[in-house]
C-alpha cells in the first residue's frame, strides 16, 4: 500500500527532507540499528529494495569499490581521475560533503546539478514513504537514498565507469550491494568508528572486508599500518578466490621534490614496480600519506588494465596530476600567516597531518602553530588531543553546525591541563577570525579534527558558499 507524497519543490526542499530521514522514526532509519544484525541480508533489505524498485541501476557498468579508514576518498578521486583522463565517462560517489550534499554525486568530474539532484529525490521520496516500507525494519535512511540517487545518475548519464566509495565499514554499508564488480580497493586500516564497527582492528578490518565477494575480479590492498588488518584481508581473499595485489609488495616510491611554489602546490615522486620499470608522477596534493594513495590508485588503474581496460600510462601520469581534493591539506599560502585545511579525523591522520606541516615549512623559532579544532561525538577526542599537544602552541576550540558534533565545552576539558594557549570559539569563522588575528607573519595556522568543521572554515576563508565543487574537488584557490 502506498500514499500520496508532497512534491519536493527543489534543492532545498530535497535537502530538508533528506534530512528529516536521520531523525525519522526515533532514528530507525539511521545507520546504527542495521548494526543490530551482522547478516547483509537483513541488515540491506532496504537499500537492496529501494534499488530493485528503481530497475537494478546499480548494475551494468565497470565498478571499482573502495573502502578504508584513512584516504579511501582521496584514492577514489585519483581513479576516478584517471579513468576520466583515459577517455571513459564516469561517475563517482563519495562522503561525506564540505558544502553541498550534490558533491557526493558526481558525473564527469561536475557535481550533479541542484535541479537534477532534485528531481531524482522526487522519483525516490514516495517510493522511501510507502506505508509498507516506510513502517518496517527495511526503511531507506538518508545515505540509501543518496546512495540510489547516485546510481540512477550514473544509469541515465550512460557512464562506462563507477567509483564509489564506502560510507562506514564495509559489510552492512549501504553502498555494498553489488553482485559482481570489478575491483575493490582496501586503503589503510586504523581504529575508528570504534562505536559502530568493533574496539579491535581485526573487527574493523572485517567489517571492511565485507565487500569482498566470490564474483570480486580483483583486490587491492593499499600499505597498512597493522599487520593483522592485512591478514585479515588476504585471509578473506583468500576464501573468496580472489586475487590480491599488495600494493606494498608489488611497488616502491620515493618523494622526489616537494613543490610549494605560486600554482603549483604537490609532490614529485618515482615509482618503482617489481619488473624494475621506473615512472615519475607529480601529485597537487601534499602529504606523504597521499604518495601511497596515489600509488594504490596506481595498483588499481594497472589491475584494471590487466582486465583489458584501456588505459595508457600517459593517462595515468595526467588523471594524477589533474586530480582536486579540498580540505585534504589544503593550501592557501596567499595567506599571512599560511593556512592549512584537513579534515583529519583520526589519531593517525591528525599525526600525519602535523609530521608533514613540520617538514614542509621550517618556521622561525618564534613562530606558532595554531591549531584550530573541532570534532564529532564519535572520534576518539583524547587519542587526538594527545598528539595535538605535542605540536601546537595555541589551540582554538570550535564547533560545526553538523548535528554529530561534540560541544566545546567537552573538548575544551581535555585540554585543561594542557601548558598550551586554548581558546573557545563555538562558531568555525570565528575561530578563524580569531586565528587570524593572533597570529603573526611567520605562523602557522591548521584546520583539523573534523571535516564538517574544515567545511566551514574553508567557507569563511573562500569568503562565500560556493555554488559548486568542480571537477570533484572544489575551486579552492591553490598557492
Amino acid at each position: 500500500m502506498s500514499v500520496l507524497t508532497s512534491e519536493l519543490s527543489g534543492y532545498d526542499a530535497a535537502e530538508r527532507w533528506l534530512e528529516s530521514l536521520i531523525s525519522a522514526s526515533a532514528g530507525r532509519r539511521d545507520v546504527r540499528p542495521r548494526r543490530q544484525t551482522k547478516d547483509p541480508a537483513i541488515a540491506l533489505r532496504g537499500i537492496k529494495r529501494l534499488l530493485r524498485m528503481t530497475g537494478s541501476p546499480q548494475r551494468g557498468r565497470l565498478t571499482v569499490h573502495v573502502a578504508g579508514s584513512k584516504g579511501k576518498g582521496s584514492t577514489a578521486a585519483f581513479i576516478e581521475t584517471v579513468l576520466r583522463t583515459a577517455g571513459y565517462s564516469t561517475g563517482m560517489l563519495s562522503s561525506p560533503h564540505l558544502h553541498s550534499y550534490v558533491e557526493r554525486i558526481r558525473i564527469n568530474g561536475t557535481p550533479l546539478s541542484e535541479a537534477k539532484f532534485a528531481r531524482y529525490c522526487n522519483i525516490l521520496k514516495p517510493l522511501v514513504e510507502q506505508r509498507d516500507i516506510a513502517r518496517s525494519n527495511d526503511a531507506a535512511g538518508i545515505f540509501d537514498v543518496l546512495t540510489a540517487l547516485a546510481f540512477l545518475a550514473f544509469r541515465d548519464h550512460k557512464v562506462d565507469a563507477q567509483v564509489v566509495e564506502v560510507g562506514l565499514g564495509g559489510l552492512l554499508d549501504g553502498t555494498n550491494v553489488f553482485s559482481m564488480k570489478e575491483l575493490v580497493v582496501i586503503t589503510s586500516l586504523a581504529l575508528e568508528h570504534t562505536d559502530v564497527l568493533g574496539t579491535g582492528i581485526k573487527q574493523i578490518a572485517t567489517e571492511k572486508a565485507g565487500i569482498i565477494t566470490e564474483d570480486t575480479k580483483a583486490i587491492v590492498l593499499a600499505p597498512q599500518q597493522h599487520y593483522a588488518a592485512a591478514d585479515v584481508i588476504r585471509d578473506t581473499a583468500d576464501a573468496a578466490g580472489v586475487p590480491l595485489i599488495d600494493v606494498a609488495e608489488t611497488y616502491q616510491w620515493d618523494l622526489r621534490k616537494i613543490d610549494l611554489s605560486v600554482g603549483r602546490v604537490g609532490q614529485n615522486f618515482d615509482v618503482m614496480s617489481v619488473d624494475g620499470q621506473s615512472r615519475q608522477f607529480f601529485i597537487p596534493l601534499l602529504g606523504k600519506f597521499q604518495i601511497e594513495n596515489a600509488v594504490t590508485a596506481i595498483a588499481a588503474v594497472e589491475a584494471l588494465i590487466d582486465q583489458s581496460a584501456e588505459i595508457s600510462s600517459t593517462s595515468i601520469a595526467a588523471g594524477l596530476e589533474a586530480v582536486q581534493w579540498p580540505a585534504r591539506f589544503e593550501v592557501f599560502q596567499q595567506y599571512k600567516p599560511r593556512i592549512v585545511v584537513d579534515g583529519a579525523h583520526t589519531e593517525m591522520s591528525i599525526q600525519y597531518i602535523l609530521d608533514a606541516q613540520s617538514h614542509y615549512w621550517s618556521r622561525i623559532p618564534q613562530a606558532r602553530l595554531i591549531v584550530i579544532f573541532g570534532v564529532s561525538r564519535d572520534k576518539n577526542l583524547p587519542g587526538m588531543a594527545k598528539i595535538i599537544n605535542k605540536y601546537a602552541d595555541k589551540i582554538i576550540i570550535t564547533q560545526s553546525n553538523h548535528p554529530r558534533a561534540r560541544c566545546v565545552s567537552e573538548v575544551v576539558a581535555e585540554f585543561d591541563d594542557r601548558q598550551i594557549e586554548v581558546v573557545v570559539e563555538a562558531k568555525a569563522d570565528k575561530a578563524l577570525e580569531d586565528a587570524l588575528a593572533s597570529a603573526s607573519p611567520d605562523d602557522l595556522i591548521c584546520v583539523l579534527g573534523s571535516l564538517y568543521v574544515a567545511a566551514e572554515v574553508r567557507e569563511a576563508i573562500l569568503r562565500s558558499r560556493p555554488e559548486t565543487i568542480s571537477g570533484g574537488s572544489g575551486g579552492s584557490p591553490r598557492a
